[in-house]
């Protein structure tokens, strides 16, 4: 069944306090999104079956990672990952299949374990602590600012001048500028900049939504970019 918010908040909490069946619930409850969301690459020529399964491993991948104190529900966070597993997987199918790459895979289970350092308890995810970018980071610091851009060049953008020049500056300027140097350009606290940081975010999900629900695949792009970018705005939203 469905898990209300707060039933999802509840079940985070206590998984974070080292409860495994409690995360084991959660992710369960939402193995129907995954579904959902990787339906799109159904059409596509790759095998449903694969692409769920790397669904899932973004889902198993989002649950340590998840901060339930944010308040919002467990997969407006997760699809991110689980976006990012399914593109990743489609990375590495095209490469296997031009000859680049010749290793399959690995498949993690549900009930991996993994000692967690902090308070020595067992968690069911893969998650081994490195420095270093992963696959999933590389993914995304490549996507994010070519689907902010298609998005923000696109006919019936809703920001306005000066929320499209904050998303500019914080995700397409190299190197990023902090919150406090935007601030300064514009003569505004660096809250302010916040705040229109996390609305002009928002309108951008929304915007996504909207033309999403209206089947309006190549708004954006034509490289199947525009399910993907509904979860990284979600996710950029809900990381502010």
């Amino acid at each position: 069944r469905y898990l209300t918010l707060e039933e999802e908040l509840d079940l985070a909490r206590k998984y974070r306090d080292g409860d495994i069946e409690a995360g084991k619930t959660l992710v369960n409850a939402n193995l129907r999104n995954v579904v959902k969301a990787g339906r799109p690459f159904f059409y596509q020529g790759y095998n449903p079956l694969e692409i769920i399964q790397e669904g899932n491993l973004g889902l198993m991948r989002a649950l340590p990672l998840f901060d339930p104190d944010r308040g919002i529900k467990f997969f407006s966070y997760a699809v991110w990952w689980v976006r990012c597993y399914i593109m990743n997987f489609i990375s590495r199918s095209c490469k296997s299949q031009t000859g680049m790459l010749g290793l399959a895979p690995n498949v993690i289970s549900l009930d991996t374990t993994m000692s967690d350092k902090s308070n020595n308890e067992e968690c069911f995810i893969d998650h081994v602590p490195d420095d270093s970018p992963s696959q999933e980071e590389e993914l995304i610091s490549r996507q994010e600012p070519k689907i902010l851009f298609r998005i923000l060049e696109s006919k019936g953008c809703p920001l306005t001048s000066r929320e499209r020049y904050v998303l500019e500056r914080r995700y397409l300027d190299e190197p990023r500028p902090t919150l406090g140097q935007v601030a300064e350009t514009l003569n505004l606290t660096k809250e302010r900049v916040r705040q229109i940081e996390n609305k002009s975010l928002e309108k951008m999900k929304n915007y996504i939504e909207v033309n999403y629900s209206l089947g309006r695949e190549d708004f954006i792009a034509e490289d199947r970019s525009l399910p993907y970018a509904r979860g990284m705005f979600s996710y950029m939203s809900s990381a502010n």
